[in-house]
């Protein structure tokens, strides 16, 4: 009884064998077999020293690290003076900008529409004192409002009661916190409560004057607002130099794990070119040895000798180079060979930046990135 066999042996077989009729069929695209070698040639071509050196490089680790002073000069005024030799373009007139290392304006001018300009500005000591003084409004968690008592309980856990004629809606809310400029009112009958009127100028002075009162300044130190890196883009480019920092040591880790591996390949292409030069002198030693076999000048044919033999002619004997070369390739293959498996490549099975080894590299990367900065070698 016929029937059909259990497998069909396709795990056999290289591949899915084609079942269309391919006989007319033309590609629209075809890529010509130079074309097809050009694009292979950088993925196949051996390696050299410059990709060594390319992978020893570590790039500048000095400059990108380095942030600028701040100048006068507004950066418009700085491009359209670099730029006025090349375009003939004219320079901005930055003047009337508010400069924002001095006090601009005052108080009366303040309305809806100049708050949300830098047309008025306190001073630059005084600024950064406000702005520690701006209160951050975060809810109480639960664990702080027990600790508090200012979850609805005393401190024995009894429920506060609400004082008679307090409603609950009353009760719930809360006084707004009072902003950072406060001042309390007196109660004293007849007392009208003024505070001077003083110019950002005047409160940066007195500012200064207490910072170095209490010794937070010395007495013959002017700060220098020009250079200052606490603003909004200072802190940017912090940010960004440690990200670049953490990218490079990773980057440079990975290269140090490539350069590993890309120093066995090439005493794997060194050992295979060696084994190739060693057989081609091998077979140029055994054609020289052959190639004037049978053409001896005595051809008298003996009796009992089968015809066509010529008598005379002798089978050369292996010279002493053809032995050296022969000891050579043997040496190189036995002893040389298995350290560099035989010169044969293969695809790795598994990533090549192992953890365990790339924590290693890092560790040291971050101590090369950390010395030349220290020097200040590129």
């Amino acid at each position: 009884m016929a029937e059909y066999p259990h497998s069909d042996l396709h795990e056999l077989t290289c591949g899915t064998p084609p079942d269309k009729d391919l006989v007319n069929a033309k590609p629209t695209n075809q890529v010509t077999a130079n074309q097809f070698a050009t694009y292979l040639e950088p993925y196949t071509k051996p390696l050299t020293e410059e990709d060594l050196a390319f992978l020893m490089e570590r790039g500048d680790r000095v400059t990108p690290f380095v942030i600028p002073r701040r100048g006068p000069k507004h950066y418009k005024e700085i491009w359209a003076e670099e730029d006025n030799g090349l375009f003939g373009d004219p320079v901005p007139d930055v003047s009337e900008q508010p400069s924002m290392i001095e006090a601009n304006g005052s108080l009366e001018q303040m309305t809806d529409e100049m708050a949300e300009t830098s047309n008025i500005s306190l001073g630059p000591m005084m600024s950064r004192l406000l702005s520690t003084l701006r209160p951050i409004h975060r809810p109480e968690n639960a664990e702080s409002a027990q600790a508090n008592g200012t979850d609805g309980t005393d401190a024995d856990g009894d429920v506060k009661m609400e004082e008679a004629g307090t409603s609950a809606n009353s009760a719930s809310v809360k006084e707004p916190p009072k902003p950072a400029t406060y001042f309390p009112e007196s109660s004293l009958p007849g007392f009208k409560q003024e505070f001077p009127k003083l110019s950002g100028e005047e409160l940066d002075e007195r500012l200064k004057a207490q910072l170095r009162y209490i010794g937070f300044l010395d007495e013959n130190t002017e700060p220098d607002y020009e250079a200052h890196l606490d603003d909004e883009v200072a802190a940017r480019l912090r940010y960004l130099q440690e990200e670049l920092q953490r990218v490079s040591i990773i980057n440079g880790a990975r290269k140090a794990r490539v350069r590993e591996v890309v120093e066995y390949a090439v005493a794997q292409q060194e050992w295979m070119t060696i084994s190739d030069d060693l057989d081609s002198q091998l077979n140029q030693a055994y054609l020289k040895r052959y190639r004037n076999t049978g053409k001896g000048k005595n051809k008298v044919k003996r009796p009992g000798q089968p015809a066509g033999v010529a008598t005379g002619v002798s089978k050369p004997s292996l010279g002493e180079s053809t032995r050296a070369i022969m000891q050579r390739r043997h040496d190189w293959r036995e002893m040389i060979g298995p350290v560099v498996e035989y010169g044969k490549t293969s695809v790795p099975e598994s990533t090549i930046f192992e953890p365990e080894i790339m924590e290693k590299l890092m560790q040291e990367e971050r101590v090369k990135y950390a010395q030349a900065q220290e020097s200040g070698v590129q």
